[in-house]
């Protein structure tokens, strides 16, 4: 199951210039150890553009969403902020080692090392963000979300399950819900 973190890890990083992490201390995360959100911006290291957002939903709830606001300026400077991509990383629960699936894919019931699609809900989605987007979080799972463009690696290559979503373009992170989160 650690595999799967390595790959999310590895694309949320990816970037030509290096990458900063900056923890968003969503829900005071930081601080709070009993706090079932967390979020990540990760910087281009030689600007102050936001390259990628790591959003963590650890509600251990058989896929119970959150939602997480993020507001415009989230996407100033980036060249596709009309349509970004949100990749997810899901699992049943969070003590789950086989049945994990990473951008629509899994590798669980393969023996020969090869990503197979996967049966989730929670496919690879384009969400409309130039005036800000909520991003739903599967608990527990990890999204994501491809500010600056999404990095070459070869599960790019996968069209299989690709949906469009039209985010709700709340910038403010306080729609209904007990489960709303603002980046």
């Amino acid at each position: 199951a650690n595999f799967y973190a390595m790959l999310a890890v590895t694309e949320a990083l990816q970037n030509a210039n290096g990458s900063k992490v900056v923890d968003l201390d969503l829900s005071n995360s930081v601080h709070d150890y009993s706090a079932v959100t967390a979020g990540y911006a990760i910087y281009d290291s030689k600007s102050s553009n936001i390259n990628t957002l790591a959003l963590f939903n650890y509600a251990n709830a058989s896929l119970q969403s959150t939602d997480f606001a993020i507001p415009a300026s989230v996407f100033n400077g980036a060249s596709n902020s009309n349509s970004v991509l949100v990749r997810y990383l899901t699992a049943p629960s969070a003590t789950e080692t086989t049945n994990v699936t990473w951008g629509n894919q899994t590798y669980a019931g393969q023996g020969d090392g090869t990503m197979t699609t996967s049966s989730s809900q929670w496919t690879d989605k384009t969400y409309s963000c130039s005036g800000g987007c909520t991003v739903q979080v599967p608990g527990p799972g990890l999204a994501v979300v491809f500010v600056g463009g999404v990095p070459v690696t070869a599960s790019n290559s996968t069209t299989n399950g690709t949906q469009t979503q039209t985010g709700s373009g709340s910038p403010s992170g306080t729609s209904a819900g007990s489960g709303n989160t603002k980046v």
